[in-house]
């Protein structure tokens, strides 16, 4: 009773993120690679100070995330591959972070375990987390290396604008 209600639920919400990621990591992707991309992604959402400013830079944000997972898959599995570029085609920009909530916790749990609350700057966590995707990634470091190096920009000021915006509050 309870598997044909999961599959139901599945099929209602249009996207099963995790059961492509699950995917992903039978393939043959490390699972501390999609951890870590997870991690970013918590980061990234929870210094979001929901203004017309960063809304724009979390498109771009959402985009490179998900770039991380096609590659991954590129560099995998060429049916996993089309899986995921069917899927990003077929829906909505930011398909893979469309039921964001399970990426959310994964990444916040991991987060918390590692860098307990206030006890390092984003950009510390972001370089923790950048540095397991290049140890353990199997598409290409350079290119990985300079994505990344452009998405800790994007964080940075999507964090300076998370102050700012805490700073107006009071």
């Amino acid at each position: 009773m309870f598997g044909m209600f999961k599959k139901k639920k599945e099929q209602e919400s249009g996207f099963p993120t995790i059961a492509l990621i699950n995917r992903l990591i039978s393939a043959g992707a490390e699972r501390e690679f999609v951890t870590a991309v997870s991690a970013i992604w918590f980061v990234q959402a929870a210094n979001d100070p929901n203004t017309r400013e960063s809304q724009q830079l979390a498109g771009g944000i959402i985009g490179t995330l998900e770039n991380f997972f096609v590659e991954e898959a590129r560099a995998i599995d060429v049916d996993v591959f089309e899986l995921f570029t069917n899927t990003i085609n077929n829906s909505e920009y930011g398909a893979l972070f469309e039921e964001t909530q399970p990426i959310y916790t994964v990444g916040r749990n991991e987060v918390n375990e590692k860098f307990p609350p206030a006890s390092a700057e984003v950009m510390e966590i972001f370089s923790y987390y950048a540095n397991v995707m290049l140890s353990t990634t199997k598409q290409n470091k350079k290119n990985l290396l300079n994505t990344l190096q452009a998405l800790a920009e994007y964080i940075d000021k999507m964090c300076g604008l998370a102050n700012q915006a805490e700073k107006d509050l009071f």
